[in-house]
């Protein structure tokens, strides 16, 4: 059951028919089905991993639609949540010096 709920969600999750790529109805009807799995086998560790993952997938997945775009090599790339200047990240440092 849990497969067949998995490739539910895949399928609206990345569809490989139609106009959109993300088909909502199967995402949003495979995470149905999984709380309702959920709810019937509370003690099944897999039933709530796999609620887990659909649900990142999923939330993760309207975050990034809905996040902005943003270069951080721009001199004035700004922290959309914080407000903050955004600085590239620096390569990292040895942990010895070389002698």
């Amino acid at each position: 059951m849990l497969t067949v709920v998995y490739l539910i969600f895949d399928e609206g999750y990345t569809a490989s028919s139609g106009d959109g790529l993300v088909r909502e109805d199967l995402c949003t009807e495979a995470i149905r089905l999984e709380r309702l799995l959920a709810e019937l086998m509370p003690d099944e560790p897999e039933v709530t991993g796999l609620l887990a993952l659909l649900a990142r997938r999923w939330l993760a997945s309207k975050w990034h639609a809905n996040s902005p775009r943003i270069d951080i090599r721009s001199p004035s790339a700004v922290d959309p949540v914080t407000s903050q200047k955004i600085t590239a990240p620096q390569p990292a440092q040895p942990a010895i010096a070389r002698v």
